[in-house]
């Protein structure tokens, strides 16, 4: 027999360099990451949107009460408002005449003359957040309505 010729078992490339590649993409740095910078919208409560709210109602006030009535305490978000008046005269709203002479005062002070609205006039007040309050009873002449009064209203605030 011969002599037989070894040949070595083949183990790979020693030239390759794919361990190394490998071991750099998970080899752990000493460095921390660098952090990337993007704006971040931060929203404040000045920002944030507030819907607003509705108030309605209708009081009716009584020619004999001498004191004014609080129709809306003071509001200082308060956006919008509108009174409107009508009389109580039992010959129905708007058919007698003197239904038109009813009237109620809106004031922004107890004790203060303030506007006179009569039967079925409005007053809207745009950026009014002081307190509202009403009577039949006045001092011009004649000093009270014939009639009680009904006064709605209706006022939008944040």
């Amino acid at each position: 027999m011969s002599n037989p010729i070894f040949r070595p078992l083949n183990t790979g490339d020693p030239n390759d360099d794919d361990g190394q590649v490998i071991d750099n993409l998970l080899t752990d740095t000493s460095e921390p990451p660098t952090p990337i910078s993007q704006p971040i919208d931060i929203i404040t409560e000045a920002q944030r949107p507030v819907p607003t709210r509705l108030f309605t109602g209708e009081q009716l006030i009584d020619i004999t009460w001498s004191q004014p009535t609080l129709l809306m305490p003071a509001d200082t978000n308060r956006e919008h408002l509108t009174i409107r008046a009508f009389s109580t005269n039992p010959g129905g709203i708007g058919t007698p005449a003197d239904a038109y002479t009813d009237f109620v005062y809106i004031m922004d002070e107890t004790g203060k003359p303030g506007a006179r609205l009569h039967h079925g006039q409005s007053l809207t007040l745009d950026k009014h957040t002081g307190a509202v309050w009403v009577t039949c009873q006045g001092l011009a002449s004649p000093a009270t309505s014939a009639y009680n009064m009904y006064v709605s209203y209706w006022a939008t605030t944040k």
